[in-house]
């Protein structure tokens, strides 16, 4: 197999197998520099959700309950994210997140350390698994079993952020 870019810089990646050639068209790589203001919250936007879930079809599903609600949504795939969207932006109001993920904390200790760090922020937390009390999260905070009914994830979002 040959892999050549063609035209040099044009976007197309062409690779050629057994006399059957194949084109890939790529999209363009953007600077680091464009990621950076793509982070940068905008003047009148929508609210901001930030999805804090380690299971890919779980946090699309969420996503797209979310977004038809009408909130700008960001994704997370564990708390080391999270914090890492939180600190870049000053937008989030309020963080949709699982109990149970690996890495370095899970949904209830990321759900404190947001309530600690950035009081204003409101807090979802969601499990199919996890039996939870209203003392396990931070005050204000609530929690939601899975599988969770898209129009109580949305109640609860409106709620809580009107509430800020």
């Amino acid at each position: 197999m040959i892999c050549r870019n063609h035209p040099p810089k044009a976007g197309f990646v062409f690779f050629e197998s057994v006399g059957y050639p194949t084109v890939w068209r790529l999209p363009p790589l953007r600077a680091e520099a464009k990621k950076v203001e793509q982070m940068q919250p905008k003047a009148g936007t929508r609210p901001v959700v930030l999805i804090v879930e380690d299971e890919l079809l779980v946090r699309m599903d969420a996503v797209e309950v979310i977004e038809a609600d009408g909130f700008e949504v960001i994704e997370a795939k564990n708390a080391d994210d999270a914090i890492a969207i939180l600190e870049q932006r000053n937008d989030i109001g309020l963080i949709f997140t699982d109990i149970d993920m690996p890495g370095s904390m899970d949904g209830l200790k990321l759900a404190h350390f947001v309530k600690d760090r950035w009081p204003p922020i409101k807090i979802i937390a969601t499990s199919g698994h996890a039996q939870i009390t209203a003392n396990d999260l931070p005050e204000g905070g609530r929690f939601m079993c899975k599988p969770y009914n898209p129009t109580e994830i949305a109640d609860a979002i409106h709620e809580l952020i009107s509430a800020a």
